[in-house]
């Protein structure tokens, strides 16, 4: 409990610095947001008026102190191209970007995990030479994956099954309020151009744990005592590649978020990324601080979620 109150208090310690920190650094940029929304040739009353409305003639700090406190309570601000609620503006951009990173976890999970436990031991009944065989194709394959950028893997993607087979419209992207399946199909592309490279990592830290595991004296008193091949898999291997496992995919799903910035450009996919980009080339600064503390809250609550999860597996592990 006081492991997990710790992590808690550090969260929230970060997560204030980051928003500090996100804040003055827009706020030190050179370039007046009165002026970029007005125009150059706007009349200096209105550019003063204007930057009276967004509380520009106060203090940093006190602005600071102002926008914290309506992010507290869920108000953003008002995005300058937009012209709306930042709020309203990321709403649907995050649930398509989420939608993808969740897409791309459960494929990492499902690719991965039956096949690094296949490889890093053979099933019984199988013969060396063949498990040997299916080895080696494992690796060549893992190794052509991680090398694999989801940049080049996207475009791959889209040139065979996009302009090749048709088996979807490449930069037709399809809502999931028009239609749930064409959304699901048409984002099943981009989620295995961010899953397999991650995927193929994922397999090779699965294999080096199980087999570290299985050249362990510990295994060889399990056989000693009777315990049968799914017995150490389950009751003694799994539980102790639990905590490298644990923190890896949590690795994998923060590297995802900067995957799918990249992947949402080649797809058109509207999502929070695009938005991210748009907004730092037009210099609309409050989507872009939104953002940065959203993605810094997301990567943080990741990480504090996978160290008390270890911890509540391992009790060995400290601060």
């Amino acid at each position: 409990m006081h492991y997990a109150i710790r992590k808690l208090i550090t969260l929230l310690i970060t997560l204030f610095a980051i928003s500090l920190l996100a804040f003055l650094a827009f706020a030190v940029i050179p370039g007046d947001p009165a002026v970029l929304q007005l125009g150059v040739h706007a009349t200096p009353e209105s550019i003063e008026a204007l930057r009276i409305e967004m509380g520009l003639d106060q203090p940093v700090l006190v602005r600071y102190a102002q926008w914290l406190g309506d992010m507290l309570f869920g108000d953003m601000g008002r995005s300058f191209d937009h012209g709306v609620s930042v709020r309203e503006l990321l709403g649907d951009r995050l649930a398509i970007t989420g939608s993808l990173m969740t897409m791309s976890f459960l494929f990492t999970l499902a690719i991965a995990l039956p096949i690094g436990l296949l490889t890093a031991r053979r099933p019984a009944g199988t013969k060396r030479n063949r498990h040997r065989a299916m080895q080696g194709t494992v690796t060549g394959l893992t190794q052509i994956m991680m090398a694999a950028s989801p940049l080049f893997l996207g475009l791959v993607l889209t040139f065979v099954f996009g302009v090749t087979l048709r088996w979807f419209v490449p930069s037709a992207f399809v809502s999931f309020r028009d239609s749930t399946g064409g959304f699901l199909w048409y984002m099943l592309f981009p989620a295995l151009a961010i899953a397999l490279p991650k995927a193929a990592m994922t397999v090779r830290l699965i294999r080096t744990s199980v087999a570290e595991e299985y050249a362990k004296d510990y295994i060889l008193t399990a056989i000693s005592r009777g315990n049968g091949p799914r017995a150490i898999l389950y009751r003694h291997v799994l539980p102790n590649i639990a905590v490298p496992v644990i923190t890896f995919s949590a690795l994998t799903l923060i590297m995802m978020m900067t995957d799918s910035i990249v992947v949402e450009q080649v797809f058109s996919i509207p999502g929070a990324g695009r938005l991210l980009i748009s907004a730092i080339r037009g210099r609309d600064y409050p989507v872009v601080q939104a953002l940065v503390v959203v993605i810094a809250a997301v990567v943080m609550v990741t990480h504090t979620v996978s160290d008390i999860l270890a911890r509540a597996i391992d009790r060995r592990i400290t601060l």
